[in-house]
């Protein structure tokens, strides 16, 4: 991103003609290595333009995630080549549903969303500098004020300079400058040919992505792209399920063999898309329970049908284990049992139900859940883990294959797949669920219970709801 600086006189740096192209000429010089330019209109110097990776600044802020899970992806991509003029690879996604947008700061991404703001939509733009006015110096949606407007956050996106991670806070409202214009630029960023030579979107996953992760990720990337008419599909053999399993309960596409490089876009850098409104900013998962094999639906309501028996329960979903190992924050932060019990005990006293149905990785969470609520609680078998058992890896997959032979963690991971959705789909069926925090599973969770699941309630938000209160 160009960042617009004051001039600074005392350096001798290029000098660029001010006008519609300047960002333009300047990225050329970029990409062979200058950083910093002058910027001239009449022969004066008016604005110094200086360029900053995108990743590099987001790492700077104190909201960028310092898990371990994201080492090695960029959060923030470069976007050195674009072209705000070609509509049919623009995503309009974020501005979706605002009367406004306020840009805290005026650079290259929001003089360049500015426009693409003033000829697709009727939304006002405000800025608190009138450098804003050398670009658009007489368009009336533009507002320069000394503040952010006082507009409530459902009408007006606020665009600030500083990184904020809007997925882990469960707000799009809120987003920074550099994902705000990846996010209206992603099909540019995805599609590098064009697309009526693509066959196939293919994603690389993760090794240590879970089946929640993987699932929404697939029918997310697939649902912004089906724009293009195309094939999404995971690479075969890419992750720790087999591709038998995906495609057989999950329907999943594996890349078939006459995918190459000329007909196939490969995406690599999945949790760039994870992190965009459009995949992630969902508040259910974009995977529907009709997208499960419909034998494996109909085992999944047989087994709910036996279990419950027309009981009255509050169903609980509990992310432990790596998610504290991760430490998110915001609702997106995993949840301690000490803070999270009396919680669960209000909700569950509030209607008096007859019994909890309980899905948790977290033997330690099971164990606090038991003690509180004894024979109520009812829990699908499957293996779990403790805190402690994270001391030396970040991940549930790391783990797992720490304590098994190859051949053992193939057919441990295709059983535990298997359970998990019967927890998952479990939980679904009941009429009030507390989950812990925002996560893949707790989307498909939501997803799942359409129609089934009256009301929802997440202790992560009423925690931070609470801090918020008392200050």
């Amino acid at each position: 991103m160009l960042l617009i600086n004051p001039v600074d006189n005392k350096k001798n740096y290029r000098i660029l003609r001010h006008g519609a192209g300047v960002f333009k000429e300047a990225v050329k010089g970029v990409m062979k290595g200058e950083e910093f330019f002058h910027v001239a209109d009449n022969g004066c110097f008016i604005y110094d333009l200086k360029y900053v990776d995108n990743n590099s600044l987001a790492k700077t802020s104190k909201e960028y995630p310092g898990s371990k899970l994201f080492d090695g992806y960029c959060l923030c991509p470069p976007l050195l080549t674009y072209d705000e003029t070609n509509t049919d690879l623009l995503s309009l996604f974020v501005f979706e549903g605002k009367k406004a947008v306020f840009f805290e700061d005026v650079n290259e991404y929001s003089v360049v969303m500015t426009g693409i703001i003033l000829q697709h939509t009727d939304m006002d733009i405000y800025f608190t500098d009138d450098i804003v006015r050398l670009f658009y110096p007489s368009e009336e949606r533009i507002h320069v004020q000394d503040q952010k407007p006082d507009m409530p956050p459902e009408d007006l996106l606020t665009v600030r300079q500083e990184y904020y991670p809007s997925i882990l806070y469960n707000d799009y409202d809120t987003m920074d400058i550099m994902s705000c214009f990846f996010n209206v630029m992603i099909y540019q960023w995805i599609i590098d040919r064009p697309y009526q030579d693509i066959k196939y979107f293919e994603l690389i996953i993760s090794q240590d992505e879970g089946i929640g992760s993987i699932l929404n990720q697939y029918a997310g990337v697939r649902r912004l792209l089906s724009r293009f008419g195309k094939e999404v599909t995971l690479a075969c053999g890419g992750t720790k399920y087999s591709d038998d399993i995906l495609e057989d309960y999950f329907n999943i596409k594996i890349t078939p063999s006459d995918s190459n490089p000329d007909n196939t876009v490969t995406i690599a850098n999945i949790y760039a898309l994870m992190f965009t409104k459009a995949v992630g900013g969902v508040s259910s998962s974009h995977y529907k329970i009709d997208d499960l094999n419909p034998a494996f639906i109909e085992d999944l309501k047989e087994y709910a049908e036996a279990i419950i028996r027309g009981r009255k329960l509050m169903g609980l979903f509990l992310r432990g284990t790596d998610y504290f190992k991760a430490n998110f924050q915001g609702a997106a932060g995993a949840v301690t049992m000490d803070v999270g019990i009396p919680l669960i005990r209000k909700h569950f006293d509030e209607d008096k139900y007859d019994g909890i149905m309980l899905a948790t990785e977290d033997k330690d969470i099971l164990n606090a859940v038991r003690a509180e609520f004894g024979d109520k609680v009812i829990a699908v078998s499957q293996e779990r883990y403790s805190v402690n058992d994270f001391k030396e890896v970040n991940t549930i997959s790391e783990l797992e294959r720490k304590r098994r032979s190859p051949e053992e963690y193939d057919l441990y991971v295709n059983d535990t797949t298997i359970n998990y959705f019967y927890g998952i789909y479990m939980v679904s069926r009941c009429e009030t669920v507390v989950y812990s925090n925002h996560c893949f599973g707790s989307n498909m969770l939501k997803s799942f219970g359409e129609g089934s699941i009256r009301k929802m309630y997440c202790l992560a938000e009423e925690i931070s709801e609470k801090q918020e209160q008392d200050g």
